[in-house]
């Protein structure tokens, strides 16, 4: 056994991962003695074997080995975490919670384990949920048309797609002589049965619910096996933003023929569906790159391609599994607003109750139409809304912005060609198609009216830089040249648009590398960069335009590294000046490839980090990436910018955020207990916030939370540990009594003297986050 061990620990010093995984399980099965001892080194090794696997495709090597560690280690709340994170990431949801709730039953104050426990939970359950269960107006639609229909002791109803069981029990609560009601996904089912037992939905002389709950898709049901016989009324709300994304077409057609009783109802009866031409800057700016040169130095010249082009999309992502038709937005919550251009134009109603109706829409169909321009404007995209019919007074939902509801509104890109200003009286052609049970809208012309001057004719955006679909090519005029760097369309996501976009982040950034280059050259510092960016930016290259020497980008993805070497040729930028690492080479083999002195291994002088994700949240282990690049990979006196990094918070008072955030109680339920189960998925992080729009009102004034000095000493276990782990107790004063409902943060980052870039300032592309406050906190003046 002995000779085992040294076996696995001279693997494990070579890296060689795979043998050590399995030396060391040998170890651990022979041995059990011995789990102190490897402790370590083993969890050391699967974590790197699983990197090695996953950058391979072995997946199934990866959870076998790894359910063999966990069971070895059944008390190391690591080993499960990271078995969480590995199912999460190849789309095991349920089974990732499972390993994370684990690793918190082992050790309930590992953070990571937390942070990972909340983020499979927004996966698993979205946060449109709790908007629709706090929509008291919805709610009470539904249950008053529900007990219109219903007679007490005779009508059967099925509820498809119940989520929390809510529309089931209104019908249940109505009288119905019998209540099915079918959920496909396993978390909501589990959520449903403990909501139903909750609210006295259960025979105790059975032990049975009175509605019948099944673990099923509304199309697997069998009369006869899972429900007794068709039933008089089929009650639902799948509906997405676009009307089809979740499938009703075919849930429908099936429910019709099978499901339904002849002469049954079906509740909404219609779906009415409008089509808009608007404006809105913030949709421009998260998929329209508009600017072809940045900071005077990067040619990123882009043309624009197609929009929802699946060669793009599978070239950077593999599949088109998650390609979306349309994106989704409330726009009424968006900074700047949106104006529509148009009047809502009432493209078609869909009658869910008829079967002629249903096959039509299922067997494909397309319509063109035009949207008439009555106020002047940029046509960037085509908004779809919808009003579902419940047959009885009040009759309608409404998804329109103005109507406050719970939904948010489908927004269809328009081609770049077609973002364009429009004056009254011009026409836009749109085509409408229905294709695989899903609605596309498509803009193809705009037509402009006879009676309007020549400098009122629409115009083509100048300075279109591309879109989530772009073929990037070289700014010049020579066919040769050209055809040498132009591209197939590439994909960019709505994140990494809105940071190319933003001028202001990017010119903030480059006056801090000035200063930073301008500090190494008089410390006569190797002007050698390691970057640590979040996405896809243009700093590295301008930094070497600035006067770098070298630039090192380690773990980008296939995309990245395309599209930095294309760059990097457009711009004249020798690529021997660029080391590109892809995903398979991590930053401790990279820190060890430099302390082994390899020929080939560069010393760093400045280390540039992107602390921040878009989102608002510090960047998931970004300090301990950066302790690790700074102990193994730099020269004595080398620099990290941002130099300090400061976190300030803000008590605030926002019902419309914890809106968003949970459900805020049982009122808008009709007092049925829904909140308590539905809040266990409840996040303490809200991300993705504009402060700037929403309504909230301020407690305090903006305080310090903490301080991050990313050039302080890390010479000894102690400086690491403090560098890693910060806790600060301060005392707040409030300025008026309320409710406190979160502390929404921001960083203010130092960018070398007096450059401060602030996450909470509009002029750059963060967004905000919050700590949701669970327990009531009230506050009084003072």
């Amino acid at each position: 056994m002995n000779k085992t061990l040294r076996e696995a620990e001279k693997c494990f010093a070579e890296q060689k991962w795979t043998k050590a995984a399995f030396k060391y399980l040998t170890v651990l099965k022979s041995c059990p003695a011995k789990r102190e001892e490897v402790r370590d080194n083993f969890i050391s090794t699967l974590r790197h074997w699983g990197e090695e696997c996953e950058h391979h495709g072995r997946f199934g090597q990866i959870l076998t080995c790894y359910r063999q560690g966990a069971d070895a280690y059944p008390d190391s709340e690591i080993i499960a975490s990271n078995l969480g994170a590995q199912l999460f990431r190849m789309g095991m949801l349920d089974q990732a919670a499972s390993y994370f709730r684990r690793a918190l039953r082992i050790n309930p104050e590992f953070t990571q384990g937390k942070e990972n426990l909340e983020n499979v939970f927004s996966h698993l359950v979205e946060r449109w949920h709790f908007r629709m269960l706090n929509d008291r107006h919805r709610n009470e639609r539904f249950r008053v048309n529900i007990s219109k229909y219903v007679k007490p002791g005779k009508t059967t109803v099925l509820d498809i797609g119940t989520g929390t069981g809510l529309l089931a029990m209104f019908a249940a609560s109505a009288g119905a002589q019998e209540v099915h009601a079918c959920e496909m996904s396993p978390i909501m089912y589990e959520t449903a049965y403990d909501v139903l037992r909750a609210n006295g939905m259960v025979n105790n002389a059975e032990d049975r619910l009175h509605v019948n709950l099944i673990p099923k898709k509304s199309t697997e049901l069998v009369v006869g096996r899972d429900i007794s016989e068709k039933v008089d009324l089929i009650v639902t709300e799948t509906f997405d933003c676009g009307v089809l994304g979740e499938g009703v077409l075919s849930t429908m057609k099936h429910a019709l023929k099978h499901l339904l009783k002849p002469g049954g109802m079906v509740l909404p009866s219609e779906v009415t569906i409008y089509v808009t031409a608007i404006e809105c800057a913030a949709v421009r700016n998260q998929h329209r790159c508009i600017e072809r040169i940045i900071k005077g130095t990067i040619n990123c010249l882009f043309k624009v391609g197609p929009p929802y082009d699946n060669d793009a999309f599978t070239a950077r992502y593999g599949n088109t599994d998650d390609l979306e038709r349309y994106t989704t937005e409330r726009l009424r919550d968006l900074p700047g607003g949106y104006r529509e251009l148009s009047d809502p134009f009432q493209l078609e109603t869909l009658v869910l109750g008829c079967p002629h109706d249903i096959d039509y829409w299922c067997e494909g169909c397309w319509k063109n139409f035009q949207l008439e321009v009555k106020t002047a404007g940029r046509l960037d995209a085509l908004m779809m809304t919808f009003d579902l019919d419940l047959g009885h007074e009040p009759a309608e939902l409404f998804s329109h912005p103005n109507a406050s509801s719970c939904w948010e509104q489908a927004i269809f890109l328009v081609h770049p060609q077609h973002v364009v200003d429009v004056q009254p009286g011009t026409l836009i052609s749109v085509k409408m198609n229905c294709e695989d049970m899903m609605f596309s809208l498509e803009c193809f012309e705009i037509i402009r009216h006879s009676n309007l001057s020549e400098n009122q004719v629409a115009t083509t955006v100048p300075s279109a830089l591309a879109s989530r679909f772009s073929d990037l090519s070289v700014c010049t005029s020579d066919p040769s040249v050209r055809k040498l760097y132009e591209w197939a369309p590439v994909y960019f996501s709505s994140p990494e648009i809105l940071m190319l976009n933003n001028l202001d982040t990017n010119e903030t950034f480059c006056k801090g590398i000035e200063k930073f280059l301008t500090l190494m050259t008089a410390r006569k510092l190797p002007l050698n960069l390691f970057f640590l960016p979040w996405g896809l930016t243009m700093l590295p290259l301008q930094a070497v335009k600035m006067g770098a020497d070298a630039i090192l980008l380690p773990q980008q993805d296939k995309f990245q590294l395309e599209v930095y070497t294309r760059l990097a040729r457009v711009n004249d930028i020798a690529l021997e000046k660029l080391l590109l690492k892809d995903q398979s080479m991590t930053l401790e083999m990279i820190s060890d490839m430099i302390q082994t002195q390899r020929a080939d291994a560069l010393k760093w002088a400045g280390l540039i980090v992107d602390l921040v994700e878009p989102s608002g949240c510090l960047k998931q282990q970004v300090l301990e990436d950066i302790a690790l690049v700074r102990m193994g990979c730099m020269v004595p006196g080398a620099r990290v910018l941002p130099d300090v990094v400061t976190v300030y918070g803000m008590f605030i008072e926002s019902p419309a955020l914890m809106k968003d955030s949970g459900v805020v109680d049982d009122y808008a339920s009709f007092d049925f207990k829904v909140a308590e189960f539905m809040n266990l998925f409840q996040m303490t992080t809200h991300q993705d916030i504009y402060l700037s729009t929403l309504n909230h009102r301020r407690l305090s004034e903006p305080f310090e939370l903490f301080k991050l000095d990313l050039n302080c000493d890390l010479k000894t276990p102690e400086d690491i540990h403090d560098f890693l782990n910060i806790s600060r107790e301060i005392t707040v004063h409030s300025l008026c009594p309320g409710q406190v409902h979160a502390i929404v943060y921001w960083f203010d980052m130092n960018l070398a003297g007096d450059t401060i870039i602030s996450t909470l300032s509009p002029l750059f592309h963060w967004r905000q986050a919050a700590i949701i406050i669970k327990q009531n906190l009230l506050v009084s003046t003072g």
